[in-house]
Protein backbone atom coordinates (compact mmCIF):
# COMPACT_ATOMS: atom_id res chain seq x y z
CA UNK A 1 0.00 0.00 0.00
CA UNK A 2 1.40 3.19 -0.87
CA UNK A 3 2.74 5.76 2.04
CA UNK A 4 2.02 8.89 1.85
CA UNK A 5 5.72 9.83 1.46
CA UNK A 6 5.44 7.82 -1.64
CA UNK A 7 2.16 9.93 -3.09
CA UNK A 8 4.36 12.82 -3.36
CA UNK A 9 6.91 11.13 -4.72
CA UNK A 10 5.56 9.90 -8.19
CA UNK A 11 7.26 9.77 -11.68
CA UNK A 12 5.67 12.33 -13.90
CA UNK A 13 5.87 12.87 -17.87
CA UNK A 14 7.84 15.76 -18.42
CA UNK A 15 5.66 16.84 -21.30
CA UNK A 16 2.97 17.15 -18.37
CA UNK A 17 5.89 18.35 -15.69
CA UNK A 18 7.02 20.86 -17.15
CA UNK A 19 4.55 23.69 -18.99
CA UNK A 20 3.78 23.70 -14.54
CA UNK A 21 6.91 24.23 -13.78
CA UNK A 22 7.62 27.06 -16.02
CA UNK A 23 4.44 28.40 -14.41
CA UNK A 24 5.60 28.46 -10.84
CA UNK A 25 9.10 29.52 -12.24
CA UNK A 26 7.43 32.48 -14.10
CA UNK A 27 5.32 33.21 -10.86
CA UNK A 28 8.88 33.58 -8.86
CA UNK A 29 9.34 30.38 -7.55
CA UNK A 30 12.46 28.17 -7.22
CA UNK A 31 12.33 24.61 -8.07
CA UNK A 32 14.13 21.48 -8.23
CA UNK A 33 13.91 18.62 -10.91
CA UNK A 34 15.26 15.41 -11.88
CA UNK A 35 17.33 15.46 -15.11
CA UNK A 36 16.59 13.17 -17.49
CA UNK A 37 19.24 12.38 -20.17
CA UNK A 38 23.45 12.47 -20.31
CA UNK A 39 23.33 15.73 -23.17
CA UNK A 40 24.75 17.43 -20.56
CA UNK A 41 27.74 15.59 -18.67
CA UNK A 42 30.16 15.69 -17.11
CA UNK A 43 28.17 18.69 -14.65
CA UNK A 44 24.37 17.05 -15.17
CA UNK A 45 23.98 13.59 -15.67
CA UNK A 46 20.53 11.44 -15.75
CA UNK A 47 19.33 11.48 -12.80
CA UNK A 48 20.83 14.65 -11.28
CA UNK A 49 19.07 16.93 -9.36
CA UNK A 50 18.59 20.63 -10.65
CA UNK A 51 17.40 23.60 -8.76
CA UNK A 52 16.15 25.72 -11.24
CA UNK A 53 15.66 29.60 -10.62
CA UNK A 54 13.82 32.75 -12.18
CA UNK A 55 15.57 34.35 -14.48
CA UNK A 56 15.27 37.61 -12.81
CA UNK A 57 17.04 40.84 -14.25
CA UNK A 58 20.21 39.43 -14.76
CA UNK A 59 21.10 38.94 -18.56
CA UNK A 60 21.98 35.59 -19.85
CA UNK A 61 25.78 34.74 -19.79
CA UNK A 62 27.35 32.59 -22.21
CA UNK A 63 28.37 29.58 -20.01
CA UNK A 64 24.56 29.97 -17.88
CA UNK A 65 22.94 26.45 -17.65
CA UNK A 66 19.57 27.01 -18.65
CA UNK A 67 15.55 25.64 -18.96
CA UNK A 68 14.07 26.50 -22.88
CA UNK A 69 11.23 25.62 -24.41
CA UNK A 70 12.49 25.04 -27.74
CA UNK A 71 8.94 23.40 -29.75
CA UNK A 72 5.64 22.82 -28.46
CA UNK A 73 5.74 20.66 -25.65
CA UNK A 74 9.62 20.08 -25.59
CA UNK A 75 12.25 21.56 -23.54
CA UNK A 76 15.72 21.42 -22.87
CA UNK A 77 18.18 21.71 -20.15
CA UNK A 78 21.18 22.79 -21.58
CA UNK A 79 24.34 25.73 -21.79
CA UNK A 80 23.94 29.22 -23.07
CA UNK A 81 26.86 29.28 -26.18
CA UNK A 82 25.05 32.44 -27.63
CA UNK A 83 23.55 35.39 -26.26
CA UNK A 84 22.91 38.12 -28.36
CA UNK A 85 19.67 40.45 -28.59
CA UNK A 86 16.71 38.42 -28.60
CA UNK A 87 17.72 35.40 -30.11
CA UNK A 88 19.64 32.19 -27.81
CA UNK A 89 21.93 29.64 -28.60
CA UNK A 90 22.21 26.68 -26.70
CA UNK A 91 24.09 23.40 -26.58
CA UNK A 92 24.26 20.46 -24.41
CA UNK A 93 28.25 19.89 -23.24
CA UNK A 94 28.35 16.46 -24.11
CA UNK A 95 26.82 17.41 -27.89
CA UNK A 96 28.96 18.10 -30.80
CA UNK A 97 26.89 20.68 -32.20
CA UNK A 98 24.60 23.49 -31.28
CA UNK A 99 20.69 23.55 -30.70
CA UNK A 100 19.31 25.83 -33.55
CA UNK A 101 18.79 29.15 -32.38
CA UNK A 102 15.65 30.01 -30.24
CA UNK A 103 13.99 33.39 -29.10
CA UNK A 104 15.51 34.62 -25.85
CA UNK A 105 11.96 34.60 -24.20
CA UNK A 106 12.23 31.04 -24.50
CA UNK A 107 14.34 30.53 -22.07
CA UNK A 108 12.52 29.85 -18.77
CA UNK A 109 14.90 29.91 -15.97
CA UNK A 110 18.28 29.62 -14.58
CA UNK A 111 19.74 26.41 -13.16
CA UNK A 112 21.84 27.20 -9.91
CA UNK A 113 22.59 23.92 -8.66
CA UNK A 114 23.30 20.28 -10.02
CA UNK A 115 23.24 17.54 -6.90
CA UNK A 116 24.24 14.15 -7.46
CA UNK A 117 24.66 11.93 -4.46
CA UNK A 118 26.19 14.13 -1.31
CA UNK A 119 27.38 16.38 -3.66
CA UNK A 120 26.43 19.83 -5.04
CA UNK A 121 27.84 22.18 -7.67
CA UNK A 122 26.70 25.82 -8.25
CA UNK A 123 26.84 25.69 -11.91
CA UNK A 124 26.42 29.71 -11.58
CA UNK A 125 30.15 30.47 -10.68
CA UNK A 126 32.77 31.69 -13.30
CA UNK A 127 34.94 29.23 -12.63
CA UNK A 128 32.15 26.28 -13.28
CA UNK A 129 31.30 28.51 -16.52
CA UNK A 130 34.45 28.80 -17.85
CA UNK A 131 35.55 25.02 -17.29
CA UNK A 132 32.09 24.13 -18.72
CA UNK A 133 32.95 26.09 -22.08
CA UNK A 134 36.80 24.71 -22.14
CA UNK A 135 35.43 21.17 -21.70
CA UNK A 136 32.40 22.01 -24.02
CA UNK A 137 34.95 22.93 -26.81
CA UNK A 138 37.63 19.93 -26.11
CA UNK A 139 34.87 16.60 -25.49
CA UNK A 140 33.48 16.83 -28.80
CA UNK A 141 36.59 16.77 -30.54
CA UNK A 142 37.41 13.47 -28.58
CA UNK A 143 36.29 10.06 -30.65
CA UNK A 144 33.00 8.58 -28.71
CA UNK A 145 35.16 5.92 -26.93
CA UNK A 146 37.00 8.77 -25.58
CA UNK A 147 34.72 10.68 -23.74
CA UNK A 148 33.86 10.73 -20.03
CA UNK A 149 31.45 7.97 -18.75
CA UNK A 150 29.75 8.76 -15.50
CA UNK A 151 32.40 7.45 -13.68
CA UNK A 152 34.81 10.10 -15.04
CA UNK A 153 32.32 12.95 -15.18
CA UNK A 154 31.81 11.95 -11.44
CA UNK A 155 35.68 13.22 -10.81
CA UNK A 156 35.10 16.32 -12.97
CA UNK A 157 32.07 17.25 -11.06
CA UNK A 158 34.03 17.03 -7.77
CA UNK A 159 36.80 18.90 -9.34
CA UNK A 160 34.92 21.69 -10.52
CA UNK A 161 35.08 24.22 -7.92
CA UNK A 162 32.64 25.54 -5.02
CA UNK A 163 31.52 21.62 -4.03
CA UNK A 164 30.08 22.00 -1.00
CA UNK A 165 28.98 18.35 0.93
CA UNK A 166 25.22 18.03 1.37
Amino acid sequence: MPTPADASRRKVPCQELLPLVEEAIRGGATVRITATGNSMLPFIGHGDAVELQPLGRAPLRRGDVVLARVAQGAYVLHRVVKARGTVVTLKGDALSNCDPPLPADGVVARAVCAVRGDLAIPLGTAPHRLLALALGRLLPLLPRRFRPGLRASNLLFRLAGGLRRR
